[in-house]
């Protein structure tokens, strides 16, 4: 769904500082889980898995549906004051005995803050592609239709970067052979996706990718030529840049203009399918980023607080720049997902690193301080991230079924909320067995 146009640059900054909310509110429902003794559950983790997802579920939907505007008008700031006056709280309490110098800090897989951020993603997209359907979901998170933001505008750009953090340069036949079988994955489901919709006479909006494009199709041509630009010896930072500047500069040239034309007829395949082919350069951009800041945050598998801090600096940096290049943006060029231009780049870029900065902070340091262990992230959290392109791919069939057959926006309130913490539960047990089986889909 398409909302209606948010075109005032004051209204656009508004939705801007809304959405970061959106993120902040999980991150606080999570420290509170993460803050609940688990002496219930030693012996079997199952009772700790139910327990958070119907802790971390009915809040997450209340959020994006009917107590939207009580959480962003009440709720978020104070959750917002209580994290700074909390973080200043611990530095300094800790900082005088010493506390965090000492602190060593293990990574297994990846940073928790990485594996929140990832896990975080998947269950606000599953939560919104559906709730989008109902009554319920306010209009002004709705996906907009030329220029703008929304909640759901985040969506692609979130992936892109989530994809992008993880993934390192191809540098072997091996590695390369990973490359082309992520992304042949992902280009093979958004086919199949494409011919369902068609056989099933499902409705797409066309303003978002095109006639036959989608998301997945997006997100493997994304993988792929990222991956292999990612490989070359110049620098991601410069490229990632670079493409996106020669990007903005051909949109502002009048191709972004033709993008949002409606009026142009859709004939040929490129006519048809103008937003998602002109839009993934911007991606492609996007990507080679979020490679760029991957490569600060996984340095290395063990290091001491002294380098978490360097490294906290050099996201605050990257964050920072970000946060004024898109207010800058959206008083001149605007934000426009639908083709990917400078200002989408820029906002996504600081949504990805503000929430990185808060996450990786809570989860990797303040929390084991608090608790002085390195299990402070729940496990919903990993089992999700373990299987995340399994998680969205369900959550995607579930939402498809449920339009086809339970009348969505036909729905009461207390109706509509219980259809979403179904669904959303589903996708998780989905995972829960493959992760206890340790079997992971690419």
């Amino acid at each position: 769904m398409v909302s209606s146009e948010y075109n005032t640059p004051d209204r656009i900054s508004l939705e801007v500082i809304r959405v970061f909310l959106a993120v902040i509110h999980l991150v606080f429902t999570t420290i509170a889980i993460a803050s609940i003794p688990k002496t219930f559950c030693r012996r079997d983790p199952f009772p700790e898995f139910l327990f958070q997802m119907l802790f971390i579920f009915p809040i997450l939907i209340l959020t994006f549906t009917v107590a939207a505007e009580f959480v962003y008008s009440l709720v978020s700031p104070m959750l917002v004051t209580a994290l700074f006056v909390s973080a200043l709280y611990f530095l300094r309490k800790w900082n005088t005995d010493g506390t965090f110098e000492k602190l060593q800090i293990y990574i297994d897989d990846q940073p928790r803050g990485i594996t929140f951020f990832r896990s975080a993603i998947n269950i606000i997209t599953s939560c919104v592609i559906l709730a989008c359907d109902f009554k319920i979901f306010p209009s002004s998170f709705y996906k907009s239709k030329a220029y703008g933001v929304g909640l759901m505008d985040t969506g692609i750009g979130l992936f892109v970067f989530s994809m992008g953090i993880v993934s390192k340069p191809v540098k072997n036949r091996k590695a390369l052979k990973s490359l082309i079988t992520q992304a042949s994955v992902l280009l093979a489901l958004g086919v199949v996706r494409t011919v369902a919709i068609r056989i099933i006479n499902y409705h797409q909006d066309e303003r978002e990718y095109g006639r036959d494009l989608n998301a997945f199709i997006t997100l493997g041509l994304t993988k792929l030529i990222g991956g292999l630009l990612s490989s070359i010896s110049i620098p991601v930072l410069f490229s990632g840049l670079v493409i996106g500047f020669i990007h903005e500069v051909v949109l502002q040239s009048g191709v972004g203009n033709y993008c949002i034309n409606e009026t142009i007829l859709r004939i040929t395949f490129f006519e048809a399918n103008r937003e998602g082919l002109i839009s993934i350069t911007g991606f492609i951009s996007l990507y080679l980023l979020s490679v760029f800041i991957g490569s600060i945050m996984l340095k290395s598998q063990h290091f001491e607080f002294v380098r978490f801090k360097i490294m906290m600096t050099k996201l605050s940096v990257i964050s920072a720049i970000s946060w004024s290049l898109t207010f800058g943006f959206v008083y001149t060029t605007g934000i426009s997902r639908r083709i990917a231009n400078f200002g989408y780049i820029t906002w996504i870029v600081s949504l990805a690193t503000t929430t990185l900065i808060i996450s990786s902070l809570v989860f990797d340091v303040i929390l084991k301080v608090i608790h002085k262990n390195d299990k402070c992230l729940p496990v919903i959290f990993d089992i999700v991230n373990f299987n995340g392109l399994v998680y969205f791919l369900v959550s995607n069939v579930l939402t498809g079924l449920v339009n086809m057959f339970l009348d969505p926006d036909k729905r009461s309130t207390a109706e509509s909320i219980c259809i979403l913490i179904i669904y959303m539960i589903i996708p998780c047990i989905v995972n829960r067995i493959l992760y206890s089986k340790r079997v992971r889909i690419s």
